[in-house]
């Protein structure tokens, strides 16, 4: 899966019933997805840099034991799950660069 980046054209991309503990950082330079199939995996958390992907519009996580988001941000869809995301994201920039200072 390291060279997913070589396929930036990939709009569906289907990984789900693999028992994945974890994405590929690669996943999210896959900028034309629209479509991310992870359902039934070991996934504890996702990764926040999912939510850079703007075409992105539908995520299947169900089946995972995703420890870091409540029911209500799993079930509410890609645009709030992105939502979310992108929160986290935007703190782990803010403590890295207060570590930094």
């Amino acid at each position: 899966m390291q060279n997913l980046e070589r396929a930036p054209n990939i709009t569906v991309l289907d990984l789900h019933n693999n028992k994945m503990d974890h994405l590929p950082d690669s996943i999210c330079t896959m900028y034309n997805l629209k479509t991310l199939k992870i359902s039934n995996n070991n996934l504890s958390n996702i990764n926040p840099k999912i939510s850079l992907i703007d075409s992105l519009v539908r995520i299947a996580l169900e089946g995972n034991p995703l420890r870091s988001l409540k029911p209500a941000i799993r079930n509410a869809g890609a645009v709030e799950l992105k939502k979310y995301l992108k929160m986290r994201l935007d703190d782990e920039v803010i403590v890295k660069e207060e570590k930094v200072q």
